[in-house]
C-alpha cells in the first residue's frame, strides 16, 4: 500500500469511527452490515487486539474456480494484530500500512530487503485495510449467504491498483513466477479482485475474510478476454489468494517494539 493509499485509508478509518450507519443510508443492506463489522473490527484493534491465521498463495491457474496446482508462491502464518500493526512471530516480521520489517541474521531490516520479506510485503494485508478496499467507492457489496457471507467486486482501478502494488514489491519475480517468456504476456490492466467476507454468529463481526486477485494474460494477438470472460474455464490466468481465519476472543497486549523497528515502522 502506499503512502497516498495509507492517508486515505486513515482518514476513511477515521469517517467510520465517528459516522454512524445512517452515513451510508443510500446503500444497499450488505454495505452497512459491512461497515458495522469493519468499524467494530476497528475498535476491537485499537481496544484489545485479535488474533488471526493467515494462508496465501500465487500462481497460474486455468479454471475457473482459480485454483493452483502448483503454487509458485506460498506462505502460512498466525498474526497479532493492534491497531494498525500486524506482527507475524512465526515470521518474524511486521508490517504497518505500506511499512515493515522483518529480522534477519540478527538484526531488524526494511522487510524488502529480503526474498521471504518482499512475499510478506506483497501478499499480505492487515484484515482492516482490506475491509476499507472493500468499502471504496465503485465496489459491488452484495449478499452471497445473506445474513451471513458478503461478497465484494472490487472497483476495476482499485483491482489494477493493488496487482501493481504487489508486482512492484517485487514478491511476483522474487518466486520465479513471472519467466522472461511469459512477462509480457501479463495484462495488468485487466484484473478482478474480490473479497468474501464470512460473519460470526453475531453478525457484529468478520470472522473469515477470503481475498483473490486475479490477473490476465494476453493472447498470441496481444489482446486479452475483457471482465471475467479473461478468468473462465481454460483461459491462462495469474491467480492470487488469501485467507484470514480471525480470532476476536483473543486480545493481544499493546505491543513494545525497539527504538531500531519503530524507525523502520515509521
Amino acid at each position: 500500500m502506499t503512502y497516498k493509499n495509507l492517508s486515505l485509508t486513515t482518514c476513511l478509518l477515521v469517517l467510520i469511527s465517528f459516522a454512524g450507519p445512517d452515513l451510508f443510508g443510500a446503500e444497499e443492506n450488505p454495505r452497512k452490515t459491512l461497515v458495522t463489522a469493519t468499524r467494530n473490527l476497528m475498535k476491537m484493534s485499537m481496544e484489545s487486539g485479535y488474533r488471526t491465521r493467515i494462508m496465501a498463495v500465487g500462481g497460474f491457474s486455468e479454471y475457473g474456480d482459480h485454483r493452483i496446482d502448483r503454487p509458485k508462491i506460498a506462505l502460512r502464518c498466525s498474526a497479532d494484530v493492534r491497531g494498525p500493526l500486524m506482527h507475524m512471530p512465526d515470521l518474524f516480521a511486521y508490517i504497518k500500512g505500506d511499512k515493515g520489517a522483518i529480522e534477519h541474521g540478527g538484526h531488524w531490516k526494511h522487510i524488502r530487503s529480503t526474498r521471504k520479506g518482499k512475499a510478506i510485503q506483497g501478499l499480505l494485508n492487515v484484515p482492516t485495510e482490506l475491509l476499507m478496499d472493500a468499502l471504496r467507492k465503485g465496489s459491488r457489496v452484495e449478499w452471497k449467504i445473506p445474513g451471513k457471507v458478503i461478497e465484494v467486486t472490487l472497483a476495476q482501478k482499485r483491482s489494477q491498483n493493488m496487482f501493481t502494488e504487489m508486482n512492484n514489491s517485487g514478491c511476483v519475480r522474487v518466486s520465479d513466477l513471472i519467466y522472461s517468456h511469459t512477462e509480457s504476456r501479463i495484462d495488468g490492466s485487466n484484473t478482478l479482485g474480490t473479497l468474501k467476507i464470512t460473519l460470526d454468529q453475531s453478525g457484529e463481526l468478520p470472522q473469515r475474510i477470503e481475498f483473490t486477485l486475479l490477473t490476465a494474460f494476453r493472447n498470441e494477438q496481444g489482446r486479452s478476454a475483457r471482465g471475467e470472460l479473461a478468468f473462465q474455464e481454460g483461459m491462462p490466468h495469474l491467480s492470487f489468494k488469501c485467507c484470514y481465519r480471525l480470532d476476536t476472543g483473543a486480545a493481544v497486549g499493546e505491543m513494545r517494539l525497539p527504538k531500531d523497528l519503530l524507525k523502520l515502522l515509521k
